[in-house]
């Protein structure tokens, strides 16, 4: 599922904080828990496996530091938490290029064992890392609840497309956090570029009246809408030389309007043109 696609924008998106908000505080984390493993499932859920296994062994081996904490039992499970870690990224990422470097050096043939990389993989592997270094250092306390660790790793808006947060980063606020609705809408607000502007003003509404044109056809052109009407109008043979006709125009037209819209909001042509 991509952050750009209809599903996620218009489905996924909005059920997933209408149920945030509404459940108790003690179940936020674990509806952001399944929605991100069903975020991370939807194209190919079989790589949901890697995952839930990196987490599962990171928790054990930091129960174990925490555990046995200034023994060589807490030095062998980092270690060896580690080498489960990287040993599963490596074996995705590598394992083909190994086998082709060792057939071409040793004349052998050796099939390839054609291992996709799971999207993500390398993001959360490292934030596992990060989780079991920083209990092992004595950074953070150990996490006793596997959800809360889980949601960690696998928190959607972050598992594919990064960045990497340290653990130590947000322990604090994996369980001591209150979000609002005020909050989710200054987020919205900051993404396209309001966050300073009150929702509804002289300024806000200027804003709105210069770029509706843009917003709506942003938003239709988001839709299956236009492409279902082109194919159908091409379908025929009159419509495809009518298409042949307006389909330059448009882009001369929307070039011509992107072009205005930038003058506009610069008031200095001459950054575009030399006159």
């Amino acid at each position: 599922m991509l952050f750009s696609s209809i599903t996620f924008l218009y489905c996924f998106l909005p059920c997933v904080l209408l149920v945030y908000f509404v459940v108790p505080d003690r179940m936020k984390n674990t509806v952001l828990l399944l929605a991100s493993l069903f975020f991370y499932g939807w194209g190919e859920p079989k790589y949901l496996i890697f995952m839930l296994a990196s987490v599962t062994q990171s928790y054990a081996a930091a129960l174990l530091v925490e555990r046995f904490r200034g023994t060589k039992i807490a030095k062998a499970a980092l270690a060896v938490s580690a080498a489960a870690s990287l040993g599963l990224l490596a074996y995705c990422k590598y394992a083909d290029f190994f086998i082709g470097n060792f057939n071409a050096v040793t004349g052998l043939s050796v099939p390839l064992l054609r291992v996709a990389l799971p999207v993500g993989i390398s993001f959360y592997t490292f934030q596992i890392l990060s989780y079991v270094i920083d209990v092992y250092r004595g950074d953070v306390p150990v996490q006793r609840n596997f959800i809360d660790l889980a949601m960690y790793v696998a928190m959607f808006p972050q598992l594919i497309a990064g960045p990497i947060v340290r653990y130590s980063d947000i322990a604090g606020s994996l369980k001591n956090r209150k979000t609002t609705l005020a909050d989710a809408f200054m987020s919205f607000k900051s993404m396209f570029g309001f966050a300073g502007i009150p929702a509804v003003n002289a300024a806000s509404l200027y804003y709105l009246k210069s770029n509706l044109v843009l917003l709506i056809v942003a938003a239709v052109g988001a839709t299956p809408l236009p492409r279902r009407i082109y194919e159908k109008i091409g379908g025929t043979a009159g419509g495809s030389r009518v298409l042949a006709v307006l389909t330059p125009m448009a882009a001369a037209a929307a070039v011509a309007v992107c072009t205005a819209y930038l003058i506009d909001g610069l008031f200095n042509p001459f950054v575009y043109f030399r006159f």
